[in-house]
C-alpha cells in the first residue's frame, strides 16, 4: 500500500531544502609567532620564554598550524619547544629571518641554521593532504620560499634574503628574481583569501602599546623602489594581509588597502622592552579577523594582559578603491582621461592641458560655455560587486560660488581628439558640446559649488551611484562624465590628470561590497 502521507511529508522537506541556498563557510584558525630567537629549546624550557607563548597558543583551542615570520634561531630549538607542547605531528611553517643567516644568530656552526631550514620537511603531513605545498620557491631558495593552500586560503612564505645566487645573499629585499616568482604564484591562485609572510616589514611601525621603534630604516624600506613594487603587487593581487616580524614590536596597520601585521616578539622575558605577543587569525568564510595576545612581563606570562582585536576582511564591510593617475590603485595606474570642450574655440583640443575648466560665460559677456570631460578606468573593481558610495576629488585652483552639474557621457570620446564639435577626429557629437541625448544622460548624477581652493570632494547622488554600478556591470559602457553649467557666470579651474603633482590629479573613489558566492543548488532524491 502506498503511504501518501509520507510522500507528502518527504516532498515538503525536499521543497524546503531545495529552496534554501547553502553557503560555503570554511572556518579555521592559525597562529603566528616570531622573533623568539635564543629563548627556545631545552635550555629555556620555561613559561617565561617561548614555551609560555606556545602554551598560550594551546589554550586558544582548535587551530590548524603555526607560521613564524623569522628570527627563530636556532630553528631546531623552536621546533623542539613547539613539539613539547603541541605534539610531534603539529604543523609548523618557519620563515627565514636575518638571524638565520650564516654567522648572524645562535647556531652550532656557521651556516647550521640555513642547513636545518633547507632540510626541514615543509609538507610534513604528506603530499595531497591539506595543508599542501603547491609551489616550491625559485632557484636560489626552492626550499625556504614556498606556498600552500588550506580551505579557501592561499599562504605564501618568502625568504627575503634570496636571489639568484642563493638563499642567504641579500640583506632583506624583494629583488627581481623573488618578485617574479611571487607575481606568478599570486596570479595562479583562485583562493578567496591570500596571506603573505616575510620577515621584514615593508613599513616599520612603532609598538602599538608603548611606541617603541626598532629597525625604522633597515627593513624592506631600505630598498624603497623594490618595496613599493612589492606592495603594489600585493594590492593588485588582492592580498588580504602581509605578516612580518623583525622589529619585536606588535603593530597592525592597513596601508593602501593591504594589512601589515607585525607579530612582535615571542621571547617572553627575553625582551622586556615591549610586551610579548602572538597572533591568532580566524577565517570564517569570507570574513577574516585576528586577535593579538600580549603579556606585559608581570610574572605570570599568561598572554592575557592586553588583547587587540581586528578585522582584516569583513564580507559585510565596505571596501574602498580610488582611481588617480600615478597614485591609486597603484603608482602605475594611468587610467584617467580628461579634456575641455570650448564653445569659444570649437575645434580646439585641450586633452594635454594641465588645467581643466568649467564656465557658462567664457569669455565674459559672450555666453559661451566651457565644460570638462572626465573618465576613469574602474575595471579593477571585481565583477559582481555592489557599489554603495561614489565620490570625486578635485584640486580646485580657482573657486566659484556657482553650482556645477555632473552628467553621464553616453558615447566614446578620445582625449587627444575631442573638441566642442566632435568626440573624435571621425565622429561629431550629436549636438556640439555633447549636448545631445545620445551624448549625455538626462539624469543629474551630482552637483556641487566649488567655493574653496584645494582638495574638494563631490559625492555622487543615487543616480550617480547607479551609473557607476552600470560601469562595473558593463565596463564597455563606461564613457565617463561631464562637468558643466551653461548658466554659470563664475567659472572654476582645477588640476587635470597631467598635473605635475600626482596627488592633485582628479580622483574617483568607489566604496562597494563584493559578491557573496552561494554554493550550487544540491538536488535531493528521497525514495520510499
Amino acid at each position: 500500500m502506498v503511504n501518501y502521507r509520507r510522500i507528502i511529508i518527504l516532498l515538503s522537506i525536499t521543497v524546503i531544502l531545495l529552496s534554501t541556498p547553502i553557503y560555503a563557510q570554511e572556518r579555521f584558525s592559525f597562529a603566528v609567532t616570531s622573533d623568539q630567537r635564543q629563548y627556545s629549546g631545552s635550555g629555556y624550557n620555561s613559561s617565561s620564554y617561548f614555551r609560555g607563548v606556545v602554551e598560550a597558543v594551546q589554550r586558544q583551542g582548535s587551530h590548524v598550524f603555526m607560521i613564524s615570520p623569522g628570527d627563530i634561531d636556532p630553528p631546531a630549538d623552536s621546533f623542539w619547544t613547539i613539539q613539547q607542547i603541541l605534539g610531534v605531528d603539529y604543523l609548523w611553517y618557519p620563515v627565514v629571518g636575518n638571524h638565520e643567516l650564516p654567522g648572524a644568530g645562535t647556531e652550532a656552526y656557521t651556516g647550521a641554521n640555513m642547513e636545518w631550514l633547507r632540510a626541514y620537511d615543509y609538507d610534513r603531513n604528506g603530499s595531497g593532504v591539506a595543508p599542501d605545498i603547491v609551489n616550491a620557491g625559485p632557484t636560489g631558495c626552492p626550499q625556504t620560499t614556498y606556498s600552500f593552500d588550506y580551505e579557501n586560503a592561499h599562504f605564501v612564505v618568502i625568504n627575503e634574503y634570496c636571489d639568484t645566487g642563493g638563499d642567504d645573499v641579500t640583506t632583506g629585499d624583494i629583488p627581481d628574481h623573488l618578485y617574479n616568482w611571487l607575481q606568478a604564484d599570486l596570479a595562479a591562485t583562485e583562493k578567496d583569501h591570500v596571506f603573505v609572510f616575510g620577515h621584514e616589514p615593508a613599513y616599520p611601525q612603532p609598538d602599538a602599546d608603548n611606541g617603541r621603534m626598532r629597525h625604522a630604516y633597515d627593513s624592506l624600506n631600505e630598498n624603497p623602489t623594490n618595496r613599493d613594487r612589492f606592495w603594489s603587487l600585493l594590492k593588485s593581487a588582492g592580498v588580504s594581509a602581509y605578516f612580518c616580524g623583525h622589529t619585536h614590536n606588535y603593530s597592525a596597520v592597513q596601508i593602501d588597502g593591504v594589512w601589515q601585521l607585525d607579530s612582535g616578539h615571542a621571547r617572553g622575558q627575553g625582551d622586556t622592552g615591549a610586551a610579548g605577543t602572538f597572533l591568532m587569525v580566524h577565517v570564517n568564510g569570507s570574513t577574516v579577523t585576528f586577535n593579538a595576545y600580549r603579556d606585559i612581563h608581570d610574572g605570570s606570562y599568561d598572554y592575557e594582559d592586553i588583547i587587540h582585536f581586528g578585522t582584516i576582511r569583513d564580507s559585510n564591510a565596505l571596501l574602498s578603491v580610488s582611481f588617480q593617475d600615478g597614485v591609486s590603485p597603484d603608482s602605475g595606474y594611468l587610467g584617467t582621461h580628461d579634456t575641455v570642450l570650448s564653445q569659444n574655440d570649437p575645434t580646439a583640443n585641450d586633452g594635454g592641458n594641465v588645467t581643466l575648466y568649467a564656465d557658462g560665460d567664457d569669455p565674459p559677456g559672450s555666453g559661451n560655455d566651457l565644460s570638462t570631460l572626465l573618465y576613469w578606468d574602474i575595471s579593477a573593481i571585481p565583477p559582481g560587486s555592489t557599489v554603495k558610495e561614489v565620490s570625486i576629488t578635485l584640486n580646485v585652483l580657482n573657486l566659484s560660488n556657482d553650482t556645477y552639474k555632473l552628467y553621464e557621457i553616453k558615447r566614446d570620446w578620445v582625449e587627444s581628439e575631442s573638441t566642442w564639435n566632435s568626440c573624435s577626429s571621425t565622429q561629431a557629437w550629436e549636438i556640439p558640446g555633447a549636448l545631445g541625448s545620445a551624448d549625455r544622460g538626462n539624469a543629474l548624477i551630482g552637483s556641487f559649488s566649488p567655493g574653496k581652493t584645494g582638495s574638494f570632494v563631490i559625492n555622487l547622488n543615487a543616480e550617480g551611484v547607479a551609473v557607476v554600478q552600470q560601469w562595473v556591470d558593463n565596463p564597455i559602457g563606461n564613457h565617463g562624465l561631464i562637468v558643466a553649467n551653461d548658466s554659470a557666470a563664475d567659472g572654476f579651474d582645477f588640476d587635470s590628470s597631467e598635473a605635475s603633482v600626482a596627488a592633485r590629479r582628479p580622483k574617483l573613489t568607489v566604496r562597494y561590497t563584493e559578491e557573496n558566492e552561494a554554493m550550487p543548488w544540491i538536488p535531493l532524491l528521497l525514495l520510499d
